[in-house]
């Protein structure tokens, strides 16, 4: 594992991502992946940008990883709620979003 490289990938990706060129953005958090799997960050940022063009459900399965990875942080859960709003399925998001978890969706 080259973690210079995931880092540059990395960097790319979120470069891409605040200039809202996410379907790239995703492309380089593909590649980091590759090279650093165990990064929950990565996969966290791939999440939001696949929300941000829709692709709520790919969104989710990208959550899910972030998941088995660093379970703890509240903003993930906070985003992860959210595309589930977006996809309006609010049963999903009730059931799924434990009790302890801290969540503002406004």
């Amino acid at each position: 594992m080259n973690s210079k490289d995931s880092n540059k990938y990395y960097e790319m990706a979120i470069s891409l991502s605040k200039q809202k060129i996410f379907e790239h953005a995703i492309e380089y958090f593909n590649r980091a992946i590759t090279l650093n799997p165990d990064n929950h960050k990565i996969y966290f940022n791939k999440a939001l940008a696949l929300a941000h063009i829709g692709k709520y459900e790919e969104a989710i399965k990208t959550f899910e990883e972030v998941e088995k990875l660093n379970q703890d942080d509240k903003l993930f859960w906070q985003n992860k709620g959210r595309v589930f709003i977006d996809l309006k399925s609010y049963e999903a998001n009730l059931l799924y979003i434990p009790k302890k978890a801290v969540v503002f969706l406004a």
